[in-house]
């Protein structure tokens, strides 16, 4: 059930990067930085990094420049235009052995959203991994469901639906179909999961019992779209139509559940949604 609403939440992700800026032209640069000052290495130790896209491979180790004063190692990674918009996932390694975030494996890995010709990462942390912090979980994940919710929409428009049966159409797809043993708390814990993913995520709980729940959040694909133009539209997407299509899919799930939902559009882009058991 978790699985359908988190489908539901991020609105048919179909992982299309449309980006925030324009392609480059003169091949894409990383500059990658590891905090290393509180590890202790030895002089002949090396430290370099792996990962999922060439010239990064999981087998062989691509050695960072360092130490600095500050104990920091770094590296410049060229990458090509065509990974423009493409997600890298990475992590540190020290002697060909010791794993960065080892305790975490795949989860552990970092990642970084391939999108400038010169790109400067933050620094990262030997053995720390700030949930909610780095680009992955934040940036990144935000301007990708952004992105989906344009495209869909776009296309949807092109093939003259309307919001209804755009929103059907979704959850149709994706085969959302009832389960007796949702609760109205699952809709609103999951919509606090994606609130806490998002770089301008907010949520608050007012009223949470058995029957009825209700909270408040930020309608974050608005923030951001206007952040990304200040018109509020891209590619003839505006803001009321990605919130009309994230308020019907909620209104069509819901009422699958056998549960109303009330939907209050509040100021500086914040929806207080209630969601009751009929």
């Amino acid at each position: 059930m978790k699985t359908r609403l988190m489908i539901l939440l991020v609105a048919a992700c179909f992982v299309v990067w449309m980006g925030c800026e324009p392609p480059p032209k003169d091949g894409l640069n990383l500059t990658f930085t590891v905090d290393m000052s509180a590890v202790e290495l030895a002089d002949a130790d090396t430290v370099g990094m792996r990962g999922s896209m060439a010239p990064l491979s999981w087998t062989e180790t691509y050695v960072l420049d360092g130490p600095d004063e500050n104990g920091y190692y770094s590296v410049t990674i060229p990458f090509k235009d065509e990974d423009y918009g493409k997600r890298l996932q990475y992590k540190y390694i020290v002697n060909d052995s010791i794993w960065d975030n080892d305790r975490y494996g795949m989860n552990g890995n970092r990642v970084a959203t391939i999108c400038c010709n010169e790109q400067l990462l933050p620094i990262d942390e030997w053995d720390v991994l700030h949930e909610f912090e780095f680009e992955v979980f934040k940036e990144s994940f935000s301007w990708e469901i952004l992105s989906s919710w344009i495209y869909a929409l776009a296309k949807a428009k092109e093939r003259g639906l309307t919001m209804e049966e755009t929103a059907q159409e979704i959850v149709d797809f994706w085969n959302w179909e009832s389960d007796p043993n949702v609760t109205p708390e699952d809709f609103m814990i999951m919509d606090e999961l994606y609130q806490a993913k998002s770089s301008v995520g907010y949520f608050e709980m007012i009223e949470n019992t058995p029957d009825k729940v209700v909270y408040i959040k930020n309608k974050d694909w608005e923030k951001l779209l206007y952040m990304w133009d200040p018109s509020g539209e891209a590619y003839g997407v505006s803001a009321s139509d990605m919130t009309d299509m994230y308020r019907k899919m909620m209104e069509i799930y819901a009422e699958q559940n056998g549960f109303s939902s009330i939907w209050e559009d509040l100021d500086d882009h914040k929806v207080r949604i209630t969601i009751l058991k009929e």
